[in-house]
């Protein structure tokens, strides 16, 4: 008769093992999903303030993430490449200012910003309420809900605006930042859907500004020879207008990027690249260090002199926070 081997006890793993396994795994996946959404902020921010040249239907069925098959990391596949829309440079350059301004709170490069755009400057706070959903005058973190005065004062502010107002003062805004506009709501829900919070995506969209901004600077200071309706004297503007270049110019970053490598490495084009990646460091460092001032520095400050007392009420009626962190207008009319 065969023998049979003696049975082993095995003792159970432990259920701590397994809910541990399962926490990790689930923060894994947070931070996975986390990370994809920067990689979308920061995409699309690239496109409209860096390049001008921007995916105006990024809805979810056009985006995949894939395992890049040259290296085997993560990479971001845009599909569907059918509408997108070319910024002017003035455009650009005027939207990089005004995220800019709602950002750092600075209200005369914000006036300067909607001159640029082509709007008055009492449609500042208008955008700022469009883009961060808060005032710009509001003293809210970034991201963050408004107290329920700064609820109760846009209340008073705009509970007699006719629909017919708002349509003349959508109207007034520029044909790109309508485009730019769905591009950015789409943006939102994805950066909301994967987990993001509101303040990332604001800081990303920041630096991209700052990155837009740099790039204008150097366009500007070029000699003129990047291409040659430039080098005419021709003005380098949408593909609408254009002469010289064809039904699709390059973008600025593009033209940028050529003359930089087309000079045949002459120094002169190394040093400017050089200083334009310094300058880049230091006014993303600064960008940096107002936000921390703004949301962390005087929020503690006043906490501290008014003796600690527990911050203020906070109004729910009109924006809602997701347990992401991420601020949803909810508002009706």
């Amino acid at each position: 008769m065969r023998e049979s081997s003696p049975r082993q006890r095995v003792s159970p793993r432990p259920r701590t093992c397994v809910c541990a396994r399962t926490a990790r795994s689930r923060a894994q996946t947070n931070s996975r999903t986390k990370l994809r959404s920067r990689w979308i902020s920061a995409f699309f921010g690239a496109q409209v303030h860096v390049h001008g040249f921007v995916h105006c239907d990024p809805h979810p069925g056009n985006l995949m993430v894939r395992r890049s098959p040259s290296d085997g990391r993560g990479q971001l596949v845009v599909l569907d490449h059918g509408m997108y829309r070319r910024l002017s440079p003035r455009f650009r350059a005027g939207y990089c200012r005004l995220w800019k301004a709602l950002l750092m709170r600075d209200d005369a490069l914000g006036a300067r910003a909607c001159a640029e755009l082509g709007v008055s400057a009492g449609a500042y706070d208008v955008l700022s309420l469009m883009l961060l959903q808060r005032s710009a005058k509001s003293s809210s973190g970034l991201g963050a809900r408004l107290s329920k005065a700064e609820v109760a004062q846009l209340r008073k502010k705009y509970k007699d605006t006719a629909a017919q107002k708002i349509n003349d003062f959508m109207q007034t805004l520029p044909r790109d930042l309508l485009f730019v506009s769905r591009n950015t709501n789409m943006v939102r829900g994805l950066n909301l859907a994967l987990g993001g919070t509101a303040r990332e995506r604001f800081r990303v969209t920041g630096q991209c500004a700052v990155r837009g901004l740099v790039l204008t600077d150097a366009v500007e200071d070029e000699d003129g020879a990047l291409l040659p309706a430039a080098a005419a004297g021709a003005e380098i503007v949408s593909d609408a207008t254009i002469t010289g270049a064809g039904l699709n110019p390059l973008t600025e970053s593009e033209l940028m990027a050529a003359r930089s490598g087309g000079g045949g490495g002459s120094g002169g084009a190394a040093g400017r690249g050089i200083v334009r990646q310094v300058r880049l460091r230091y006014e993303i460092a600064l960008l940096e260090l107002r936000l921390w001032s703004l949301d962390v520095l005087w929020p503690l400050i006043e906490r501290l002199a008014a003796g600690g007392g527990a911050d203020a009420e906070r109004d729910t009626s009109l924006f809602s926070q997701s347990s992401h962190g991420q601020t949803v207008e909810v508002a009706k009319g």
